[in-house]
């Protein structure tokens, strides 16, 4: 295992055979979830720990913090990096739920695959903002959003329809509260419209036609969005 240095060392600079991503040092990424063993883990949100960034620069260096700062030096290859020296600060945190999260998120996600490979990949999300997904060796997602954005906001903008292509049943994930759907066709016909979606409720689609189509969900709130999935 590499050797843990203080956060008082002299790193090196690094030449990587990849360069940086420019999507990945033109942005300041801000944590949205850790997601280990398939189980959500939001960032805090309070008077010690207000957001979560993570940085890349044109050195090739990389910090994140919760409370702590975990600083290094990576290397790019394709679509993913790996760290070629590291340190983390041991001051702590003063509330608990700052020290459970920075346990899961900088010993649990980075700490502990640090001498394995991270890959990633970045999103536009059509709305002027994108998504960086950082996968450790173990399976387990750190996701961020360029833009600043509340749980809400960003659990509604993620939400997903599965499984795609569909057969019979269409669910959504994510919802909190009963929605709308109406399904377009490819030409933009309607074809299908419900008012009382709830998430792991499953929606019938076994009678549609094989093909491309649209649904658009809608809460109470006026929120809405469209996705694409095919029928097969």
């Amino acid at each position: 295992m590499k050797k843990l240095i203080i956060i008082s060392f002299v790193l090196f600079a690094y030449t990587s055979n990849y360069a940086q991503d420019p999507q990945l040092i033109n942005n300041t990424w801000y944590l949205q979830n850790v997601i280990i063993n398939g189980n959500n883990n939001f960032p805090p949100s309070n008077s010690e720990v207000t957001n979560i960034t993570t940085n890349f620069n044109e050195t090739n260096g990389f910090d994140t913090s919760v409370c702590d700062l975990l600083d290094g030096i990576v290397s790019y290859g394709s679509s993913q990096f790996t760290f070629d020296s590291w340190g983390m600060t041991l001051g702590g945190c003063s509330l608990q739920e700052n020290t459970d999260f920075q346990l899961i998120y900088l010993e649990t996600f980075f700490v502990s695959t640090i001498d394995d490979v991270f890959s990633y990949s970045i999103v536009d999300e059509g709305n002027g903002s994108k998504t960086l997904t950082i996968t450790n060796s173990s399976g387990d997602e750190a996701i961020y959003s360029s833009e600043l954005l509340s749980i809400i906001d960003f659990s509604k903008t993620h939400i997903s329809i599965y499984p795609n292509p569909v057969k019979d049943e269409l669910f959504i994930s994510k919802i909190d509260d009963e929605v709308s759907i109406k399904i377009f066709d490819i030409t933009g016909k309607l074809i299908l419209k419900r008012d009382d979606v709830y998430f792991n409720k499953p929606i019938e689609v076994e009678k549609l036609n094989n093909g491309i189509y649209f649904i658009l969900l809608k809460d109470k709130q006026g929120w809405s969005v469209i996705k694409k999935f095919i029928k097969y």
